[in-house]
């Protein structure tokens, strides 16, 4: 016999909505416009209990036209249609809903930064409402947060703090090691590493707290200053450990202190008080260029010094003038000094103007070949400006001399 209750069930059906505005399966006392109660809600039954939606492939969700806002299908098949249009989204099997312009994954991977990567669509903010974000991997994270009004953030490492930042392949570190220095430190192809301030600020160096160097916005240096009136300004002593030997004809100008403390050189053209030094080593008989490079229209005092290997020393004094106008150069010798001879001053031979000849009386032998008169030499100005040193011993000797200016 044929049965027919479709009909039926679909008339109880519309007549229950019509009376009710709500639908109930499995209960009388429907809580929502559709209300379906599992048949086994607990227990260890087997029987199915759930919701199928719709099950369409990719290419038929494609397909659809004038889908409503919220409609809710599940894709079982991504081996249809493309990945293009109202489907843009639907890129594995899963729920979908529309949004009005397409389908929308639900969020049933719970895909998140603690377990996916992403890529952000726009600007976002983070407000941490008081509260710090710390990045943590064992004994190191790194913090950001604030403080009062401070803004801070913080690298911590078991045994080293440490901030990169990179440009292309330069780098700069700064970094703290635990009980040990703390650096900052330009590396790979950064050219130099600068400090400073963009505005006519200054920039201090402090140490346990306080202000020790400055430098000023006009490129002063104060030391133990912080208002320094020179290009360096030192507020307490100064040493120098290791200092150059001028030699040649660079002119030596001392320096001196003014009343406040204030270095200065006695001129600024290198005279009263300028020296220039240089020394020539020249064979026995031969002649040889003793200094060159003397300052035009200056007149000089000259100290010559030469030795042997047995360490007699002999020191000549001269008079020197050097005008080159009408030619009014010329060299004088004045006293001298012998460290071990039977006479302590030299004897000097003036043959002109510009050739005075130096011989010391009772030198003795050497060790080294000198004989009595191995510290013997005539000195001369060809030209003005220089001074030649003639060896009239019998063993090569090493001549020094020094010049001060007296105008």
């Amino acid at each position: 016999m044929k049965k027919t209750i479709f009909p039926c069930i679909i008339g109880i059906f519309c007549f229950c909505t019509s009376m009710n505005a709500q639908v109930g399966i499995n209960t009388d006392t429907p809580e929502a416009t559709f209300d379906i109660t599992a048949k086994n809600p607990t227990g260890t039954s087997t029987d199915v209990d759930g919701l199928l939606l719709p099950r369409v492939d990719r290419q038929k969700a494609q397909s659809m036209t004038g889908v409503p806002v919220s409609t809710l299908i599940y894709v079982n098949s991504i081996a249809t249609g493309t990945q293009t249009g109202t489907a843009a989204n639907i890129d594995s099997a899963g729920y979908y809903y529309f949004n009005g312009s397409a389908w929308i994954k639900l969020n049933i991977n719970n895909l998140n930064i603690y377990n996916s990567n992403g890529t952000l669509t726009a600007n976002r903010v983070v407000t941490t409402a008081g509260n710090s974000l710390s990045f943590t991997n064992g004994a190191n994270n790194i913090l950001i947060g604030t403080t009062g009004t401070q803004g801070i953030i913080t690298a911590t490492g078991s045994t080293r703090g440490a901030l990169q930042l990179n440009g292309g392949s330069g780098q700069i570190n700064a970094f703290v090691d635990n009980n040990n220095a703390a650096q900052i430190n330009s590396t790979g192809n950064s050219t130099e590493l600068n400090i400073g301030t963009l505005t006519a600020t200054p920039v201090n160096i402090l140490t346990n707290g306080s202000n020790k160097v400055t430098i000023t916005s006009a490129g002063q240096v104060g030391v133990g200053t912080s208002a320094p009136s020179e290009l360096l300004d030192i507020n307490g002593r100064a040493r120098v450990r290791t200092m150059d030997m001028a030699t040649g004809s660079n002119f030596i100008t001392p320096v001196y202190s003014d009343s406040n403390g204030v270095l200065i050189k006695a001129s600024s053209s290198a005279v009263y008080g300028g020296i220039i030094s240089s020394s020539s080593t020249i064979a026995s008989g031969a002649t040889g260029a003793l200094i060159t490079g003397m300052a035009a229209g200056a007149v000089y005092k000259a100290i010559v010094t030469v030795g042997d290997g047995c360490s007699y020393i002999t020191v000549a004094e001269y008079m020197v003038t050097n005008y080159s106008f009408n030619n009014n150069y010329a060299i004088k010798g004045l006293d001298g000094l012998f460290s071990n001879g039977s006479a302590k001053a030299p004897t000097f031979t003036e043959t002109n103007r510009t050739t005075t000849g130096t011989t010391w009386a009772g030198k003795p032998t050497c060790a080294d070949g000198g004989n009595s008169s191995s510290l013997n030499y005539t000195l001369t100005m060809p030209s003005a400006g220089t001074i030649n040193v003639t060896n009239n011993g019998n063993v090569g000797r090493t001549y020094n001399i020094v010049l001060t200016r007296i105008i």
